[in-house]
């Protein structure tokens, strides 16, 4: 269970109700779906839903591909199962070509399953000529 409080509050209301009103066709409106949120403290928020937009791409797809374009100094991704497809590879390619530091981390042997692995590696070799680097923990 998570509690969240402050700024993010508001941002993950509106994510909420439009997916309510995606699936549902209802619209949620009034204090007993938005109370007034208590804020207390200061910090950057940014909620991103992943809702399908127009084309089929997500809005967090959309803005990660946004943000591996933009990216200047480094790029660190870190996640368990690593399975890019063409257009996440090709970005992450042309960010190494403008000497943007890419690394990659993902687990080695210990996973829950090994098929993401497997298929992760077969493409280290581009990747890696590319300038990437890649560790596995």
């Amino acid at each position: 269970m998570v509690r969240v409080e402050g700024d993010a509050v508001a941002q993950l209301q509106a994510t909420f109700a439009e997916n309510w009103l995606e699936s549902c066709g209802e619209v949620l409106t009034g204090p007993e779906y938005f109370p007034k949120p208590q804020t207390e403290g200061e910090g950057a928020i940014l909620v991103v839903n992943s809702t399908p937009s127009v084309g089929g791409a997500t809005r967090s797809r959309i803005l990660f591909q946004v943000l591996l374009a933009s990216a200047r100094k480094s790029i660190q991704i870190t996640t368990p199962y690593f399975l890019p497809d063409h257009s996440l590879t090709d970005d992450l390619i042309r960010a190494a070509r403008r000497r943007v530091k890419v690394q990659i981390r993902v687990p080695a042997k210990k996973r829950d399953f090994w098929l993401p692995r497997n298929s992760s590696r077969v493409a280290y070799g581009k990747r890696l000529k590319a300038g990437i680097s890649i560790y596995e923990y």
